[in-house]
């Protein structure tokens, strides 16, 4: 083989190498904007899930009136995070798919925070899941 051959394979290895490169970075960036536009599309669908909620429930409303309007709408709820200042009321509203190798998955709760005289203090999206 000839030194001039020589240098056409090298040239063309290196230019097969940054045409590689340059798709490699190509496609991380259209993973990257497409993982933007699906979180803004979950953040749009987390408050019209949220809504409802938001707009029906009132700060200082009373556990009473909270279990009944939650009764009304046949919301499962959970009883969380108790402490001296109060407690959690959990609805799930939702769930979002995880990556299926980091994550395994995410529910959407709404939050309903109670404060120690049982009145509605805040209301609020959770995310609860498992990743690596």
């Amino acid at each position: 083989m000839t030194a001039m051959n020589t240098r056409r394979i090298g040239l063309a290895i290196t230019v097969v190498a940054v045409l590689a490169f340059m798709w490699l970075v190509h496609l991380v960036r259209v993973r990257r904007e497409a993982r933007r536009r699906g979180a803004a599309q979950v953040a749009a669908a987390e408050v019209m899930l949220m809504a409802p909620y938001q707009r029906d429930l009132r700060i200082g409303m009373t556990k009473e009136q909270v279990e009944e309007y939650l009764g009304l709408r046949h919301a499962a709820f959970l009883k969380a995070d108790h402490s001296a200042e109060g407690f959690t009321y959990k609805v799930k509203i939702g769930e979002e798919k995880g990556d299926g190798i980091v994550c395994d998955g995410w529910y959407v709760y709404a939050a309903m925070d109670f404060d120690s005289t049982n009145k509605l203090s805040k209301i609020y999206p959770v995310r609860v899941g498992h990743c690596l």
